[in-house]
C-alpha cells in the first residue's frame, strides 16, 4: 500500500512541475533486454528531472511509444485534477502547452513517435 501512495506523491510531483514550469522537456529512450522492452519517460525542468514513468512494452513502434506518452501525461492531469479538484482537460492543456522541447535518441522510431505526439496532442 505504501508503494502505491508513494507513486501518486511522484506522479502529484511531476504533474505539479508541469503545470508550473514553462519549457519544460520530455525525454524518452527504451531498450530490450532478455527480451522485454521497456520504455522510460521523463520530464526536464529549469533546475529538476522527475521520472514520469518506467514500464514494459508490446513493442518498439512509434505508436507503442507515442501511447505510453500519452497515457502518462493523461495519468498526471487526472492525478493534478482530482487532488487540485481541478478540470482535467484544462489541467491536461496546461501540461502539454508547457512541453516545449523534446529529447531522445536519433533513431528513426523516436523522430516518427515526435511528429504522432505533435499532431494528437493538439
Amino acid at each position: 500500500m505504501m508503494a502505491l501512495e508513494l507513486g501518486v506523491i511522484a506522479e502529484l510531483q511531476t504533474a505539479e512541475a508541469l503545470i508550473n514550469n514553462k519549457n519544460c522537456t520530455l525525454g524518452f529512450d527504451a531498450t530490450t533486454q532478455e527480451g522485454v522492452h521497456v520504455n522510460s519517460i521523463h520530464v526536464t525542468t529549469e533546475s529538476n528531472c522527475f521520472a514520469v514513468a518506467v514500464d514494459e512494452l508490446p513493442g518498439g513502434t512509434a505508436e507503442d511509444y507515442k501511447m505510453h506518452i500519452c497515457e502518462s501525461i493523461d495519468t498526471l492531469a487526472d492525478v493534478y485534477a482530482t487532488f487540485q479538484e481541478e478540470h482535467y482537460q484544462s489541467c491536461r492543456k496546461k501540461i502539454i502547452e508547457n512541453i516545449s522541447n523534446s529529447m531522445t535518441d536519433r533513431c528513426a522510431a523516436n523522430h516518427a513517435t515526435i511528429q504522432l505526439m505533435n499532431r494528437s496532442c493538439k
